[in-house]
Formats: structure tokens, C-alpha cells, sequence
């Protein structure tokens, strides 16, 4: 049955109301580049921002997506409170995004160049809906209980993704250029990542270091120095280039040798590089019960860990919030996962 979308539905709607000093939005990371159309705007994110009327934190957070869009972070698939109504009710200013290329971000050719087809539901069902059902599932899937029953929550989900870039290393290179000049409009704030964008948040970081309090990436892409089909990671835990300490000019001068203590992906052969810009920062990478990243997650953890990085992993099954697949902000128990972030953020990044 359709979610009903009345006034007089959506107003007594438990929990979505948001007690705003200012809303609005605007676009960052623009570029003037000409081309046989004409001057066009490239690299462009739009922005959100919800900003409560009373603040218990100066310190904003950035909700980054991955494949699909900020919308992502703002309603649950069954109509219900996102992430964002979650954090602007305990008192944090919140700014979505939609990278170049995604939601409200155009994504013509002439922008963004060749992109993937977008997503169907045979591949939404198996690897986000339903993958206890299909015959390709993971071993962990068989635990997955938080998705919405019913065919809205599905169509939702599938209408508002976008096709990817073909170009990955291009794509995280803009979107980290794009939220790098976001930090310098607003200040200091908290990236909170969303798979795919996992290695635009490390190379905003890496851009705009004093500007990150701290980093949560919930199901980054790994596992790192492997990647898996689109996310080849030659720089690690990145596409694009990232800065280590001794540099590197290239990818192939970095060193990697399986990791045998994780399990997954790689790590650097002794002595290691450190990601000198991220050093600093704290972070906190999340996995959820039902998904396939935990293995990979656990690989990014060692590595950043092994990169000097104060890099934590936080296990939603660990904390009773459990039968979450990859997009645990948007499932039915959404709440419980935002209120281990903002815990995360009280102790480690406020």
C-alpha cells in the first residue's frame, strides 16, 4: 500500500518534525569549463543545510552518500525520520549532500563523462532489499530483517538512484573538492560517509585536515590496496591519489603484501607510509550485521590503523542494533544506528 502523503497524514507523523533557526540550499565546488556547448558549471554539489534552533554542538556534521543521493540520509525507505532528523533533534547542524553528478547535482556527459546504467531492481533486491533471498547471497545475509516489507520502500529506493561514474578516481577526486570548499564556508565539521564515498571523505580529509573533527564511514569501499568491482583502491583506501608520508608519486611505489591477520585485502609492507593528513583525525568505521563489508571494513580498520590513523571499528550487531544489510541509515531501526553515531561523536569528535 502507498504511503499516504496527505497534509493531514504527514503532520501527525510520529517524529519527523525539525525545530529549524534556517534551511536552505546551495551549491559548492563549482567550476567554469568551456566546451562546444558553451561555458558550463562542473564539479558542483549541492548542499542542504538544517540548522536547529538550539545548537548542542558547534560542530556540524556532513552527510556524504554513496551511490544514490542525500535523500539517502533523509527519510527512512518506509517514509519514516532519517539519520538527519535524528542528529538535528539531538542539537547538530547538518549539511546533505548530493556529489557532482548525483540527486540534485546535474549529471550530464558533458559533466561528469560516461556513466554506468543505473541501478535495477533485480540488483537492488539482491544486494540491498532482499539478499537473504537470492542464490549469490553472502553468508551474513541470511541474518537481514531490516528492510520495510512492501513494494513502496523498494520503488523509492530504486527511483532515486542515479547511474555511476565510469571515471571512479575522477568522481572522488570532484566530490572531495566539492565538500573541501564546503569546510571552507562553514568551518570545522564531521564527515559522515556512506560507501562509495568512503574515499571522498578520506580525500576531503586529506585536503582540509584542521577542517575534519572526525570521520565516521559507515561500509567504506574495500578491502583496501584490492577494492571491489567499480572501487579498484591501488592508493589503499582510494581510487584517486592520496598523500602518504614518505610521499609517493605514484601508485606503484606503494608496497602492499596481503594481510593475513584480517583476512582481507592488503596492507603495507614494513616500513609502512603514513597517511600523515588523516593522522589526527578520528574515525570511525562502521558495519552492519547483515552486510557483506564486515570482513572488508575490518582490512580498512587494520590498515588505516597500520597507516597511523586513530582508527576504530564499531559493529552495529555488537550494540543490539541488529538485521541491518548496506544501508542501515535508511532501514527500519534507523534510530538505534544514529544514536551509536552521535555517541560515537560525543566522545570522540564534539
Amino acid at each position: 500500500m502507498d504511503l499516504p502523503l496527505s497534509p493531514r497524514a504527514l503532520v501527525t507523523r510520529p517524529g519527523a518534525a525539525m525545530d529549524l533557526a534556517a534551511h536552505g540550499i546551495a551549491w559548492v565546488g563549482v567550476r567554469r569549463v568551456p566546451s562546444d556547448a558553451g561555458t558550463l558549471a562542473v564539479g558542483q554539489a549541492a548542499i542542504e543545510y538544517f540548522i536547529p534552533r538550539r545548537l548542542g554542538s558547534e560542530v556540524p556534521i556532513v552527510l556524504i552518500h554513496g551511490g544514490g543521493q542525500g535523500a539517502d540520509f533523509m527519510v527512512r525507505v518506509d517514509g519514516g525520520p532519517g539519520w538527519l532528523h535524528h542528529f538535528v533533534a539531538a542539537g547538530r547542524a547538518v549539511y546533505v549532500v548530493d556529489l557532482p553528478g548525483h540527486g540534485r547535482s546535474p549529471g550530464h556527459a558533458l559533466q561528469v563523462g560516461d556513466t554506468a546504467p543505473p541501478m535495477s531492481f533485480e540488483m537492488a533486491e539482491a544486494m540491498f532489499v532482499a539478499p537473504e533471498r537470492s542464490d549469490r547471497a553472502w553468508p551474513a545475509a541470511a541474518s537481514h530483517t531490516a528492510w520495510p516489507e512492501g513494494d513502496e520502500a523498494t520503488n523509492g529506493f530504486v527511483a532515486s538512484g542515479g547511474p555511476m561514474r565510469l571515471d571512479v578516481a575522477a568522481g572522488q577526486r570532484d566530490g572531495a573538492a566539492a565538500i573541501a570548499h564546503l569546510l571552507d564556508r562553514i568551518g570545522p565539521a564531521v564527515l559522515v560517509t556512506h560507501s562509495a564515498s568512503g574515499p571522498v571523505g578520506w580525500l576531503a580529509a586529506d585536503h582540509r585536515p584542521s577542517a575534519v573533527r572526525g570521520i565516521v564511514a559507515l561500509e567504506p569501499p574495500g578491502p583496501p590496496g584490492d577494492g571491489t568491482r567499480p572501487f579498484a583502491l591501488p592508493w589503499g583506501v582510494t581510487t584517486a591519489p592520496i598523500t602518504y608520508a614518505p610521499p609517493a608519486e605514484s601508485a606503484d611505489e606503494l608496497d602492499f603484501v596481503p594481510n593475513e591477520d584480517t583476512g582481507a585485502g592488503k596492507r603495507q609492507a614494513a616500513p609502512a607510509r603514513a597517511l600523515v593528513n588523516l593522522q589526527a583525525i578520528p574515525i570511525c568505521v562502521i558495519s552492519a550485521e547483515a552486510s557483506w563489508s564486515e570482513a572488508a571494513d575490518r582490512g580498512t580498520v587494520a590498515f588505516l590503523a597500520q597507516a597511523g590513523c586513530r582508527a576504530e571499528h564499531l559493529r552495529l550487531g555488537d550494540h543490539a542494533v541488529r538485521g541491518n544489510g548496506h544501508l542501515a541509515m535508511i532501514e527500519a531501526n534507523n534510530a538505534d544506528s544514529a544514536a551509536l553515531v552521535l555517541g560515537w561523536l560525543a566522545e570522540n569528535a564534539s
